[in-house]
């Protein structure tokens, strides 16, 4: 299975287009690019990626939904170059939740995930 954790707290601004609170912080909506040229368009609230956006790894990896704090929280659906998609509920950054997940083969699971782990079974 295709996993990957987004954490922005640590993503490191090549450049920066957006608006701005009064003492400078990244605050409303913006684009982010960092030194890896991976790409968040969102949703800032103090200087944290808070709100709703999408993160584009130079991969091709998306991640589009919800955030708190740098993480994936809430609603998202996220895919990856080899045609793996997920669709479902995230906190703090770990699939968690009701979700749906297929896989490049077309074999799908719907049901609960725990800490970005399948809980019950595969069909």
């Amino acid at each position: 299975m295709t996993t990957s954790h987004i954490n922005l707290a640590q993503f490191s601004n090549k450049s920066y287009q957006g608006q701005l609170n009064s003492v400078g912080q990244k605050h409303g909506k913006g684009i982010s690019r960092d030194n890896d040229d991976n790409v968040y368009e969102g949703e800032y609230v103090n200087d944290r990626i808070h709100g709703v956006g999408t993160y584009t790894t130079k991969e091709g990896s998306v991640y589009e939904g919800e955030w708190k704090f740098d993480l994936q929280d809430g609603y998202g659906k996220e895919s990856w170059p080899d045609g793996s998609i997920y669709l479902g509920s995230y906190s703090k950054g770990l699939k968690n939740g009701h979700g749906y997940y297929r896989w490049p083969d077309g074999s799908t699971y719907e049901g609960n995930w725990v800490d970005d782990k399948i809980e019950g079974f595969v069909g």
